[in-house]
């Protein structure tokens, strides 16, 4: 098995050089059983694809294509990365209307710790789960070029994923993405979600798109997962949620005039970072972001400047809102150095003069 998957790798990642040579296509299958895994590495998984098309003229490209002769099941597959390139990442079929039904998991094993490249990841199934863990070292995972990531929708340009799609990041797994990437979770039938429990970055900026009402969110950070924009969050259309129990970092928030909801839900140790160059005119005007579970000093939204520190501080008391006794109310500011901070309501106040009151007049009996 050792000289087949030298053999093999060899191969990926000269396959993986140049676009300039002839078209490398393999597809490989996985196992119905979690702890009978194939191996990539095994020719009887990984074999020249039969399909009539690829995605590009001049592509190397690999087909993960579930069980073989069985679309329905879930399927496992530990894919030995160690420096292969690939500019083409499939899961099920190339035609529009196949695709695999079930779960499908891609743990990703690297006993040098060496980083996967592909070009395009593109879900092409009717995968309720695709997930990629990580196990000897694991290997970060970097994709070039997504400009779509569809997760929930039916409706989709060439060479993005599609259907209602769960796309779980494990533990010991960076997918990076290198240029502006779109991520859409829902249509009007549909929801995908993108699960953080590793690490998902961007080079760029992440834009959301969502085309209905959420019941979910659209990106859920788990405890000790990490998710770095390295440009600004987009909020760009449509409902979207997004919870936060390990850390959100971007370089700004910005809600554009076609969302209709935007959601952040904070768990026990969720941390929120957008930045110190946040500015007012980034809120689309009449647009309100809410804030569930808030917590002090938890939630990040710093300025350049006074200036725009108080109209800032303005738009954030008067379209921020977070959830006091299971009601939406206003009830944030910012504080002078760039925390979301919780407002006491008047009827707190009131209380606290009251209080106050009756100390004075029990002093002054006394005296």
């Amino acid at each position: 098995m050792k000289t087949k998957s030298i053999f093999i790798l060899a191969a990926a990642t000269l396959a993986g050089a140049s676009i300039t040579q002839a078209q490398s296509i393999y597809e490989m299958f996985g196992s119905s059983s979690a702890e009978n895994a194939y191996n990539w590495s095994s020719t009887e998984q990984y074999q020249p694809w039969a399909g009539s098309t690829a995605p590009s003229d001049q592509s190397d490209y690999i087909r993960f294509n579930g069980v073989m002769g069985d679309g329905l099941a879930d399927s496992y597959v530990n894919f030995d990365v160690a420096g292969a390139s690939f500019d083409y990442l499939m899961v099920g079929s190339n035609a529009a209307s196949d695709g695999l039904k079930g779960d499908h998991y891609i743990n990703f094993t690297s006993t040098g710790g060496s980083m996967f490249h592909f070009k395009n990841f593109t879900n092409k199934g009717h995968s309720s789960t695709i997930a990629f863990t990580a196990s000897n070292g694991g290997g970060n995972v970097v994709i070039y070029d997504n400009i779509y990531l569809k997760l929930g929708s039916t409706t989709t340009p060439s060479g993005t994923t599609k259907t209602g799609t769960t796309l779980k990041i494990g533990k010991g797994v960076e997918l990076n993405f290198k240029s502006v990437t779109a991520l859409y979770t829902s249509d009007s039938a549909l929801e995908g979600q993108l699960v953080v429990d590793g690490k998902f970055t961007t080079q760029t900026d992440l834009n959301m798109c969502s085309a209905k009402s959420t019941t979910k969110s659209a990106i859920l950070v788990e405890k000790g997962g990490e998710t770095y924009i390295g440009g600004v969050l987009r909020m760009f259309e449509g409902d979207t949620k997004i919870t936060v129990n390990g850390k959100l970092v971007a370089s700004g928030l910005v809600v554009k005039p076609a969302t209709t909801k935007t959601t952040f839900i904070l768990g026990d140790e969720g941390v929120i970072d957008f930045g110190d160059a946040n500015s007012a005119d980034n809120i689309a005007n009449g647009k309100m972001v809410y804030i569930e579970n808030f917590r002090e000093n938890a939630v990040k939204m710093g300025t350049t400047s006074e200036s725009e520190y108080q109209k800032l501080k303005t738009l954030i008391e008067s379209s921020f809102f977070m959830k006091s006794d299971g009601d939406w109310k206003n009830g944030l500011s910012l504080t002078s150095d760039g925390y979301l901070t919780a407002v006491p309501e008047p009827a707190t106040y009131a209380a606290a003069a009251a209080t106050m009151a009756l100390a004075l007049a029990i002093y002054r009996r006394r005296k």
